[in-house]
């Protein structure tokens, strides 16, 4: 998974001029889009869950004086962190269970094919995809001066190495150890 997640659905909502929207009507919305008003048997009880998001992420701030990418972190947390945690720890009872957690923000990223910034966003969701394959027909390749390239050769070693052995060990791609 990558660190920043739920900030592409932030950037969506700012690129299609949305998020000021969000952010006037958080307290309505929340328990809608981070979906958790189904299991609640009130609005009442989803306000109370809503108050509690809100002081988590926001502080003594409101809505309208947080950035978008605190409302990526809620995503990322609801959507992301808590399932790839939790299939980490049932999948680790049975077996050699490994995670990764992508951070790196380059000159490459996704936000850049729609003309934002990438670092206000972060490493969003499938940023770690041109990584690990090749979608230069999608983005820019890497040229082998770029530090994404490096980056890209320890991704897909530790990858390679995983599938062959079952562990991701890196490796010397000239020595094999």
């Amino acid at each position: 998974m990558t660190q920043d997640e739920g900030n592409f659905a932030g950037a969506i909502m700012e690129a299609l001029g949305k998020a000021l929207h969000l952010k006037k009507n958080w307290n309505d919305l929340a328990k809608y889009i981070l979906d958790y008003r189904y299991q609640l048997s009130s609005d009442a009880e989803a306000d109370a869950v809503t108050e509690k998001v809100n002081n988590f992420y926001f502080g003594s701030k409101s809505s309208m004086q947080v950035p978008a990418t605190t409302f990526g972190a809620m995503t990322t947390d609801r959507f992301f962190a808590f399932g790839v945690a939790k299939s980490l720890k049932m999948h680790a009872r049975i077996a050699p269970t490994y995670g990764y957690l992508f951070n790196y923000v380059g000159r490459l990223e996704e936000p850049l094919i729609s003309g934002m910034e990438p670092i206000k966003w972060g490493a969003i969701h499938s940023e770690e995809i041109p990584f690990i394959f090749n979608t230069s027909t999608v983005i820019r390749g890497f040229d082998s001066s770029f530090p994404e390239y490096k980056i890209s050769r320890v991704l897909t070693n530790l990858i390679c190495k995983f599938a062959e052995t079952g562990e991701p060990l890196l490796t010397d791609s000239k020595t094999n150890k």
